[in-house]
Order: structure tokens, then sequence, then C-alpha cells
């Protein structure tokens, strides 16, 4: 594969974050998300494109790609496990509690599942962060490396 399809899937793996990121900021401040990113890391799109080129990114990134990229998408995946449980699956919401409040009425929880919820939105935008850097630095690593290291 050529630098330029490398560049071009952790560029897309970033989007991919910032994207799932995205669906968490907007049900945390009741934008209502239409389609949940899937709790398992195997079924997401980013882990999806990573697992399909997992051979050629540990080729060219060595082994801080598992223990940094696969270990913080599994992370992070853990989190967003908690967090999508009490925002898109909580089946406690009935008549009432959908009729009271901005959070508690679109989601049907109530201010300590919130509270909950904005705890585990913190420790996502954390993890994120890490994620989005890593990905910085594999770009910057791959512009580095010497043409032979890759196939035409």
């Amino acid at each position: 594969m050529q630098r330029k399809q490398v560049l071009e899937i952790l560029e897309k793996l970033k989007s991919i974050q910032i994207k799932k990121m995205q669906l968490v900021e907007d049900a945390i401040h009741a934008k209502g998300v239409s389609e949940p990113t899937p709790t398992d890391e195997g079924e997401c799109e980013f882990g999806l494109l990573i697992h399909k080129h997992e051979k050629l990114l540990h080729e060219l990134l060595g082994v801080q790609f598992e223990e940094t990229l696969l270990a913080d998408h599994a992370l992070w995946h853990k989190e967003y496990e908690k967090f999508d449980a009490i925002f898109f699956h909580n089946k406690k919401a009935g008549f009432l509690l959908k009729l009271v409040g901005r959070y508690f009425g679109k989601y049907g929880i109530n201010a300590e599942e919130f509270k909950a919820a904005q705890m585990y939105h913190d420790k996502l935008a954390e993890i994120t962060g890490e994620l989005l850097y890593y990905l910085d630095a594999s770009i910057h690593r791959i512009k580095a490396l010497p043409e032979p290291k890759f196939k035409a």
C-alpha cells in the first residue's frame, strides 16, 4: 500500500472518532441521536476500518499500535457502553418521567443517571483526545518513514 493510502486511512480514523464523540456530545446536550455508535468495538466504523488494515498498521507503527490505538479504542468502548446504557437503553422511562425536563424527558433518565452520563462523557472526551493525539503522531510517523516501507 502506498504512503498516501495509509495516510488516508489514518485521517479517516480521525474523522470517524470525531464523529463518534460528536454523537456523545449531541446526546449530552439533548440534541437527539438517530443512530448511536455500536457498543461493540469491532462493529463500529472505526473498529471495522482498523481491523481491516490491522496487519499493515502494525507493521508500520509497531507495538505502540496495539498498546495505544487498539487499547484506547477498546477503553473508549468500555466507557461508551456505560454511557449508551443510560441514554439509549434506559427501559425505566414511564409516561410521567418522559414529560419532565429537557434531559429527563428526551431520554427518560433521572438526575443521578444524567450526572453519571456526564462523568462517562468526560472520560470519553479524554480518551478521544488521546486517540486523536496518537493518530496525529502516527500520521507524522508515516510521513517520516522511508519510501521502501511502502508497496506500490
